[in-house]
Order: structure tokens, then C-alpha cells, then sequence
């Protein structure tokens, strides 16, 4: 997905995007962007649903706390079935070591 918010736009975006089976679509300014960006978050919402929770590998904090890995699990709608976002944690592999022993 490839987004343009300005008036004259150049063509390479679109030509980015359809070169890898994208899309690209230019946002009216003075319009609500996250009514316009619909169909991307729903387009996310559909491909990231797991009923699943799931661990990271581990990976180095970018605030220097060093290794850390984040358990994230997806919050669905009781009523519809529908996605609704993502609850997670992270902690540092020092801090798991310290609970653990």
C-alpha cells in the first residue's frame, strides 16, 4: 500500500506499488485519513487475525535495556467474531531469568 497526501503528485508511488503488486491511493487533503485508509486497516486486521497467541524471537531493545522478547495475543469481539486489536508485553530476557530462579 503507497499513500500520497500531496497535490501534484509524481507517478514513481504508483509505479512502486503496481511493479509489486501493490496499490496506491492519493488521500484528499481535508479529509478524514482514517476513513480513507479503510481498506488497508482492514486489509491488516484480516491477515494479522491468529487465534493464537505468539512470542517474539528475541530481539535487542532500542532503549538499551538489552535482549527482550513480547508476548502479544488478539483481542476479538465477543459479540461479532470481529478482530479488535492486539493486547502484548514485552519484557527483557533478564527480567524472565529473574523470575524463573
Amino acid at each position: 500500500f503507497s499513500y500520497l497526501i500531496v497535490e501534484d503528485a509524481e507517478i514513481f508511488p504508483g509505479t512502486l506499488a503496481c511493479d509489486h503488486f501493490g496499490s496506491m491511493l492519493k488521500l484528499e487533503t481535508g479529509e478524514n485519513l482514517i476513513t480513507q485508509m479503510a481498506n488497508y486497516f482492514e486489509f491488516l486486521s484480516v491477515i494479522a487475525v491468529t487465534e493464537n497467541a505468539l512470542w517474539t524471537s528475541p530481539y535487542l531493545d532500542a532503549w538499551g535495556l538489552g535482549l527482550m522478547i513480547t508476548h502479544a495475543v488478539p483481542i476479538t469481539s465477543r459479540k461479532t467474531g470481529k478482530y479488535i486489536g492486539v493486547i502484548g508485553i514485552d519484557a527483557t530476557l533478564d527480567e524472565i531469568e529473574n523470575f524463573l530462579t
